[in-house]
């Protein structure tokens, strides 16, 4: 089921918690059968509670997730108050974007993009020579962690104010940064970072 309840978490720490959601947001998708969404509420108390979403990739993105949260907490907020609240009609959805991607990849874009991206990369693929604590896996898991951390206001606002003056975005700065970082470090000139995009014109 899409749906599930767990009635009491008992005696929940952050890091109780944490493993929950972790082992919730885990879990495989059926992507023949479904649910390709799955929404879980944790109760740690009477009066309080976790609701933890799940979706795949392939039924949303980051732009569609945030304005599915933002809505979320609105209606929320609006039944908890008792307001009625009204959501404005949503000119376009995800799947209008994702039908225009298939009839612009059908109309000759797969294989132009293709055979450009195979021209700007070559057929040799360097692999990143990082130095380790371990050897690389002879099979990749491609199983990951996220590392969080702050900037202080001081050096964000220096860097927003170099980015400035470069002509170039933040997001822009700190990739270079981060690329000049894993140069340092592996003595490799040929660095190839992969990033999302929201790959809109809407």
């Amino acid at each position: 089921p899409p749906l599930s309840v767990d009635l009491m978490v008992e005696a929940a720490t952050e890091e109780t918690l944490q493993a929950l959601i972790e082992e919730e947001v885990q879990l495989p998708f059926d992507l023949e059968h479904g649910p390709l969404l799955r929404v879980k509420l944790l109760q740690l108390a009477v009066d309080e509670h976790v609701l933890v979403l799940t979706l795949h990739h392939i039924v949303t993105d980051g732009w569609s997730t945030s304005i599915m949260v933002d809505e979320l907490v609105r209606l929320y907020e609006g039944f908890s108050t008792g307001v009625e609240v009204l959501l404005p009609t949503l000119e376009f959805q995800y799947a209008d974007y994702a039908l225009w991607q298939r009839q612009w990849m059908d109309a000759g874009e797969r294989e132009r993009q293709l055979a450009y991206w195979q021209a700007q990369l070559g057929d040799e693929q360097p692999v990143l020579e990082l130095p380790t604590d371990h050897p690389r896996p002879a099979v990749q898991s491609h199983a990951g962690a996220s590392l969080d951390f702050v900037l202080d206001a001081e050096l964000a606002r220096a860097l927003k104010q170099r980015a400035q003056e470069q002509g170039v975005t933040l997001f822009m700065l700190l990739l270079a940064s981060f690329q000049t970082l894993l140069h340092r470090y592996s003595g490799q000139d040929d660095i190839r970072v992969g990033v999302p995009i929201a790959n809109r014109n809407r």
